[in-house]
């Protein structure tokens, strides 16, 4: 499970997540889902990133669309 890059009522700073992107701290929510199967697989992942630029970095080219 990923880390919030910022907690709403605690200082924040500009943090870097694993990628190659430098995301702001702005609180704007945003949830990634994907449901369904890979290989065969059934496929259920629900996740909520900071911001969409977290989600970005965080995911790759997967949410890009």
């Amino acid at each position: 499970m990923s880390r919030p890059l910022c907690v709403p009522g605690r200082r924040c700073g500009r943090q870097r997540p694993p990628g190659d992107e430098e995301c702001s701290i702005t609180y704007d929510p945003v949830v990634a889902t994907v449901q369904g199967f890979w290989q065969g697989h059934p496929i259920n992942f629900k996740r909520q990133y900071v911001n969409d630029c977290e989600m970005h970095a965080r995911t790759g080219a997967i949410f890009r669309f």
